[in-house]
């Protein structure tokens, strides 16, 4: 029935109308199937190839572009059981429902070239190494690098956009490698890849709303660690974010070993939420040996630095600013607050809601330094989210291996041997093009660049001056300040380090310490050599 402004409409936008309500109603059955639509408007079918419609007709064509469908054009006196039912609807009573097949079932039955590919088969045109029919489904055999074959879902034409999205979309708009794997664990189709690829770099979501890293311009130095689940830990805070059920800010914490992460909310960032977040993780996993993380006001204080060290366990703070050694915790915070971010804007919905999901998602796909999910190399299993469990249902055959634990085993002992490979091919490949840092001695004064703590264009963007007391590995130097807060020591990264080469009065150096008095620096020794 029409009703409103469309009782006004020309007969052959009714037409049009009543395809679009149709196919909006029968939209689960008819997405990824051709079909036909039988019509006596020929205005109708004359509007599929017309350029200048009206506004709302052109809307109507766009949504039905979603659909795989030719139109057909049949004189009136044709179908006149067509009239004959729109106007005396019969009355139907359901008395029996019958189990429907599989929507794989359905979406290979009704695709030519997956019937194509089965007649083929059949007639032993295929390889049966490599396809094989089983429960009324065309399967792939795909063998990953040293695994056991597996049987993958064949996926026709008509619903491999419609899959995408579902693990793209709809698992918060992950990259395309994890994409990638999530699908291959369960489904394929020829160009698998390069059909991921094309549709995760076009995803507007993801330009609009993820950001791009910037690189680290030292040459960068990896530190080896033991081969042992929950050993090293790699811990971060993100945030403050908005307010989301009293939630400000999300503790992360990364297993160095398998990847594992864990995502918890946190109200407010001070000691007491801290030591609750990482009680928690202890209660899954017990104590590390060994807690990696920033030089944040809470990290340090004295309070949580007891309690650790009464735990038995140690802390290594990060120099300033090199946040790249903290690299395990710092990408995952990036990647959570994309998936945040995404989630956030899209579904419209706190965020505090998406941790369990992001943390769910982020631990069943494939590492690439690893290339294992880290729940499978935690307890030897393939998990995956609620959503794909409900997609591989009576179409997924099950092939994980029978002795988990040797499996597992299995996994982490390759993941050592990759890790190993993988840090010595990225320290050259990194170091490849940089410069080498710059060399400091023992009694240099130096002045320290703040990227992160800027406040303002008029900042000066330097902290000191500093004198440097120690030596320290990986072109660290460990810093004593001359002024203000004295005696106060610190460490600095080489690449953020300036010489002050002492030619300034004092004059001059006030005007970098806004807010100190000059008779506080008078016993600045690189002072006295100017007076």
């Amino acid at each position: 029935m029409t009703a409103g402004a469309e009782s006004k409409y020309h007969s052959y936008e009714l037409e049009t109308l009543a395809v679009v309500r149709a196919l909006q109603y029968f939209r689960p059955y008819l997405i990824g199937v051709n079909f036909k639509i039988v019509t006596d408007c020929n205005a109708l079918k004359a509007t599929e190839r017309k350029k200048g419609l009206l506004p709302r007709v052109a809307r109507w064509w766009i949504y039905l572009q979603d659909f795989n469908f030719t139109i057909e054009y049949r004189k009136g006196a044709m179908m006149t059981h067509a009239d004959y039912l729109s106007r005396n609807p019969p009355s139907v009573y359901v008395k029996h429902i019958k189990k429907p097949l599989n929507w794989a079932q359905v979406a290979q039955a009704a695709d030519d070239e997956t019937r194509e590919l089965l007649q083929k088969l059949s007639e032993g045109q295929l390889d049966p190494r490599r396809y094989e029919y089983r429960n009324g489904l065309l399967y792939y055999r795909y063998t990953p690098v040293g695994e056991d074959p597996k049987l993958l879902c064949y996926i026709p034409k008509g619903h491999r956009l419609s899959l995408l999205r579902v693990f793209h979309d709809e698992h918060s708009h992950i990259g395309a490698d994890k994409t990638l794997d999530l699908i291959r664990k369960h489904f394929w189709f020829p160009g698998l890849r390069q059909f991921v690829v094309k549709y995760v770099s076009h995803c507007i979501t993801c330009l609009a709303k993820k950001r791009v890293p910037r690189a680290p311009k030292q040459p960068i130095t990896s530190w080896t660690k033991p081969d042992i689940p929950f050993s090293t830990v790699h811990v971060d805070v993100l945030g403050p974010l908005p307010e989301s059920k009293g939630h400000k800010f999300v503790f992360v914490l990364v297993d160095s070993f398998t990847k594992f992460c864990l995502l918890y909310p946190m109200y407010r960032q001070d000691t007491n939420e801290l030591k609750r977040v990482i009680d928690n993780a202890i209660s899954l996993f017990g104590v590390p040996k060994l807690i990696v993380c920033d030089r944040g006001r809470m990290f340090e204080a004295s309070i949580f630095t007891s309690w650790i060290s009464a735990l038995g366990c140690e802390i290594h703070y990060i120099t300033p600013e090199m946040h790249h050694s903290n690299g395990q915790a710092e990408r995952y915070v990036r990647t959570v607050l994309n998936l945040i971010r995404v989630d956030t804007n899209i579904k419209d919905k706190s965020w505090s809601d998406s941790l369990g999901k992001i943390q769910l998602v982020l631990n069943i796909t494939k590492q690439k330094n690893t290339e294992f999910s880290a729940l499978n190399m935690l307890i030897g299993i393939e998990a995956t989210t609620p959503v794909i469990r409900n997609l591989i249902r009576d179409v997924v055959i099950d092939s994980s291996p029978s002795n988990r634990e040797a499996w597992r085993e299995l996994c982490r002992s390759r993941a050592s041997n990759l890790l190993e490979k993988n840090q010595e091919k990225q320290d050259s490949r990194v170091n490849k093009d940089r410069q080498p840092a710059k060399v400091f001695a023992v009694g240099d004064f130096v002045f320290v660049i703040k990227y992160s703590q800027s406040i303002g264009k008029l900042d000066p963007g330097m902290r000191g001056p500093y004198q440097v007391t120690k030596v320290l590995p990986s072109d660290r130097y460990e810093l004593k300040l001359l002024s203000g807060a004295r005696g106060k020591t610190t460490q600095a990264a080489a690449q953020f380090m300036v010489l002050w080469k002492g030619e300034w009065c004092p004059e001059s150096c006030a005007a970098f310490f806004a807010g100190e008095q000059l008779n506080e620096l008078t016993d600045c020794p690189m002072l006295q050599q100017c007076t």
